[in-house]
């Protein structure tokens, strides 16, 4: 990732030809809504056309973390929650592949749909190859962080000025 820094400012201007490789044709999110996620929530990615279905869709209701993870991983799908847990490496490291979205929704709905929106208009919604292996990305209401398995390196981005920046972070 080829950086843009001025004046000793971490934050540089991420530009589609600095995460898309043009010949490599974007691969469309797969997702599996854990059941922390609001049926409300998931209505609303669906009339947006993202491929979601839910942990109850799928038979997987009740299960722990760990089992939702690993059926995710198997299916193909990027697990998406509002349950923090899953943010732990020590948990869920990314040499174990699958992807995970953890949204930090606050009191609303409609707070965790703008967290979601930030990532997926910015970064998630077409990115080639299998990215989503070893991706852990957490969504908040003006920001989010990814922590990437190729790299092992951390970056909080941003929107500014309709332009999104990103800076690493530890």
């Amino acid at each position: 990732m080829e950086k843009k820094v001025h004046n000793d400012d971490p934050w540089f201007e991420v530009t589609e030809d600095l995460w898309r490789d043009p010949y490599v044709k974007p691969k469309k999110l797969r997702l599996v809504a854990d059941e922390h996620v609001p049926q409300q929530f998931v209505d609303e990615l669906k009339k947006a056309r993202i491929d979601v279905v839910t942990v109850s869709q799928l038979g997987l209701k009740r299960k722990d973390d760990e089992e939702l993870f690993t059926e995710s991983v198997r299916i193909g799908r990027v697990l998406l929650t509002m349950d923090q847990e899953f943010w732990n490496l020590r948990k869920f490291p990314l040499n174990r592949g699958g992807g995970v979205i953890v949204v930090e929704a606050g009191s609303s709905s409609t707070e965790g749909l703008r967290a979601f929106g930030l990532l997926f208009g910015c970064f998630a919604r077409g990115f080639p190859g299998d990215w989503t292996q070893g991706l852990r990305a957490r969504a908040m209401r003006d920001r989010f962080i990814l922590r990437l398995k190729g790299s092992e390196v951390s970056y909080e981005m941003k929107l500014k000025g309709g332009c999104l920046y990103a800076r690493e972070v530890t």
